[in-house]
């Protein structure tokens, strides 16, 4: 029934003269015919796709076709054909610096390399899988990729470094269940919590209020008296930790909010009633990776550039397809830049880029766009986000909801918070933010830049 509906919209799409949607559903039903065995059928869907995406000059999806070749060709044990895509596919996602492209590539010449049973040329590349992997941190993949080196060890008689990988496998998988466990702890202490206040409040209801209140007032005098004088005995450094942890916790909250949480969680709820299946399983997993890199990146004081450019793909990816893919965006490095050596405080450009489609009504245009670039400037790096969406001057604003207005101000508070704590530990090193209605140079939109000095990993 899946690959029915696929092909109805397949004929859609081709009717409309939608390329890019044509080539990407031929992909998926060439996965598709492939997982149920129908190789033949879905070695052409995989050629149409190549064909299509190779005319539309799309280098990323051409390299995943190559890969997906790669891999049909080890089914059906054409290894010379599939030594050749994967090599093809590694190649662009080089160029592209694509890390989970790359990681899926070294994992399918991994398989490849097994099935011919070259097992130290297996062992070799799920090395290189791994070593890609540890710098984008997909738990799921990773755990995958230590078995399969581990059963590469194991089948070369190697059994201390097999067993050696397969401790490091059980400690991802205890990792990925850890996680769920927490989330599962979350969800019942926040139910307790609930409870907890329903019943506070049934008893305060039952006493004499104003004695309640003078009570608690008492109370709160004491204990803020108490607060007071400890946090007053401890040095200045101790008190700034305290305060950068809920400072992060705050931007954590605020980058990925419950309204974005939820939203996406409909989105992937809509694909599943519609039997979009590989949709919702393409969307799940890259929402899962952006909740993964939210968790991580957000303890880093700084991260490299090439992690902040995956975070944004990620999250404004995420964010157009709950919208139809209606909005352009383009992420533009300047060549100068080495995207692995400089660093940057993580994650500043969220709050400005969800204002945008929440706020900015791009979704109403039929030429919605948003541009991010990163440029140097002197000893400086030029870090700017702008949309052509109805700017944060215009009369249009003013209908905008007390809720909009409210989520706004406490986004670019937040940010101005980090951004005086950042300048606070690093003095003579100011990062500065500037946030402005492009209707001063002639357009419709926001403009927001932050001039970041340039630091390097080395």
């Amino acid at each position: 029934m899946q690959n029915l509906y696929y092909k109805q919209a397949l004929d859609l799409y081709e009717q409309l003269g939608d390329r890019g949607s044509v080539a990407d559903i031929a992909l998926n039903l060439g996965v598709s015919m492939v997982l149920q065995n129908e190789l033949d059928e879905g070695y052409t869907y995989y050629q149409k796709a190549l064909q299509t995406y190779e005319a539309l000059n799309d280098s990323d999806r051409i390299a995943s076709v190559y890969t997906n070749l790669g891999h049909y060709m080890v089914k059906v044990k054409e290894f010379d054909k599939a030594f050749d895509y994967f090599n093809m596919g590694i190649t662009i996602f080089k160029s592209l610096d694509k890390k989970s492209g790359l990681i899926q590539a070294y994992t399918g010449m991994g398989d490849l390399y097994a099935a011919m049973d070259e097992r130290r040329k297996a062992v070799e590349m799920y090395q290189k899988c791994e070593h890609v992997n540890k710098e984008v941190g997909l738990l799921d993949t990773q755990g995958e990729n230590l078995f399969s080196l581990y059963e590469a060890y194991k089948a070369l008689g190697d059994m201390e470094s097999a067993l050696r990988v397969f401790e490091q496998h059980q400690v991802i998988k205890d990792s990925i269940f850890n996680l769920d466990q927490f989330d599962k702890i979350l969800e019942l202490e926040n139910k307790y919590m609930l409870q907890k206040s329903k019943n506070q409040i049934t008893e305060l209801k039952a006493k004499n209020r104003l004695y309640i209140i003078f009570s608690l007032s008492v109370a709160f005098f004491v204990v803020c008296g108490g607060v007071f004088l400890f946090f007053y005995s401890r040095n200045r450094g101790m008190r700034e930790k305290q305060r950068l942890l809920r400072l992060e916790q705050k931007v954590l909250r605020t980058q990925m909010n419950p309204h974005f949480i939820f939203n996406s969680l409909s989105a992937i709820q809509c694909y599943i009633l519609e039997n979009k299946v590989m949709d919702a399983v393409d969307f799940l997993a890259d929402f899962a990776s952006l909740m993964r890199m939210v968790l991580l990146y957000s303890q880093e004081e700084y991260i490299t550039l090439a992690q902040e450019r995956e975070i944004l793909d990620f999250y404004i990816d995420l964010q157009n397809k709950r919208f139809g893919d209606k909005v352009k965006y383009e992420i533009i490095v300047d060549e100068e830049l080495d995207r692995s050596n400089i660093m940057i405080p993580p994650m500043l450009a969220q709050p400005f880029i969800e204002n945008s489609f929440e706020h900015g009504e791009l979704c109403k245009r039929d030429d919605g766009k948003i541009l991010v670039s990163f440029k140097k400037k002197g000893k400086s790096l030029s870090y700017v986000i702008e949309d052509n969406g109805v700017g944060i001057y215009s009369k249009r604003k003013e209908d905008a909801t007390v809720t909009s207005k409210k989520h706004k101000s406490l986004a670019l508070k937040i940010t101005k918070e980090r951004l005086k704590l950042i300048n606070n530990n690093h003095m003579g090193n100011r990062v500065a933010l500037l946030v402005e209605d492009r209707v001063k140079y002639g357009k419709s939109g926001t403009r927001v830049e932050f001039t970041i000095p340039l630091r390097e990993l080395n």
